[in-house]
């Protein structure tokens, strides 16, 4: 991991300062998914646990013993098992079991212990801002918000993605659908009008993952190409300018086996392991070893090692 450790959220066992290159952390083995929120981060390993460090004020970390102060080494979040991914979001965390349940935790000092929601038979979770209702993908395709109402005129999805105030869906046709806010453009039908139903967005197919930041959208194509649009002002769609975009655009550069958008930036991971990132900087969140801000792709420090998968917050 690398980024803001303010709050011991890189999980190397001390906080405070940042993380500019790339960093083990510590304790974790075997790890198949992971989720940052504010302050926190998450992650569950192969034989369904949930670990979770950083900031505990708010119950996010899931532990009664690890709450009203930070804790930068992880440990197992207690009576929660058969995980098989999280999601993390300012100072609320998720986890989807296997049987397709969501349990949710945080927000509060009493809202330690995970609690179990009543949606059933989901394969995926997401929620991208706590003003925002988080959204669910069930195993039959369709889309539901987490009170349980069905997002109207979605079908055949595979996969969901959230960011602040809209949602993105992948559908197995490889299009993508889009809904709610969009002042930024970030719905991509090349408008900037409000959608309360997912509207196609514009120009792009063959597409196989998405991932929202918190107002841009990034996509990856079966051929490895990179799109992105909605909010540009810190350069997070990495076409070289701050503009935001209505439509897709094309990174230059990128043929990508993964991608990941956090609120203000962009991540690639290349076919070849090497992990490209773009956008804000503050908090040395592109892991270059720098705090500059960045307009275009620039490659990571990953310390020679080969990177499988990537994650954002």
């Amino acid at each position: 991991m690398w980024g803001d450790n303010g709050s011991g959220q890189v999980g190397l066992g001390t906080e405070g300062g940042k993380a500019s290159k790339a960093m083990k952390v510590a304790k974790l083995e075997n790890v198949i998914g992971a989720a940052m929120g504010k302050s926190h981060t998450l992650a569950v390993t192969q034989d369904g646990q949930v670990w979770s460090w950083g900031y505990g004020y708010f119950g996010q970390l899931g532990d009664k013993n690890r709450t009203f102060s930070t804790y930068p080494t992880p440990e197992k979040v207690p009576n929660l098992n058969s995980v098989v991914a999280v999601a993390a979001v300012d100072n609320f965390s998720m986890a989807l079991k296997k049987d397709g349940t969501i349990w949710r935790w945080g927000g509060s000092s009493s809202g330690v212990e995970p609690q179990k929601l009543s949606l059933t038979g989901i394969s995926a979770i997401a929620q991208g801002s706590s003003s925002s209702v988080g959204i669910a993908l069930r195993s039959d395709g369709t889309v539901w918000d987490l009170h349980g109402k069905q997002v109207q005129g979605l079908d055949g999805v595979v996969a969901i993605s959230q960011g602040n105030g809209f949602s993105a869906a992948l559908r197995k046709d490889g299009t993508v659908r889009t809904w709610g806010g969009n002042y930024y453009g970030q719905l991509g039908d090349g408008t900037t009008t409000n959608r309360e139903t997912p509207v196609m967005v514009k120009g792009l197919d063959e597409v196989e993952a998405i991932s929202v930041g918190e107002y841009h959208v990034i996509a990856m194509k079966k051929d490895g190409s990179v799109w992105a649009w909605g909010d540009n002002r810190e350069g997070q769609l990495g076409d070289g300018t701050k503009i935001n975009k209505q439509s897709p655009v094309q990174l230059a550069g990128i043929d990508a086996a993964g991608i990941a958008a956090g609120n203000n930036y962009g991540m690639a991971l290349q076919k070849n392991g090497t992990v490209w990132s773009w956008g804000n900087n503050s908090f040395a969140q592109l892991g270059d070893g720098t705090i500059e801000g960045r307009t275009v792709p620039v490659l990571g420090t990953q310390q020679g090692h080969k990177i499988h998968q990537i994650n954002q917050t």
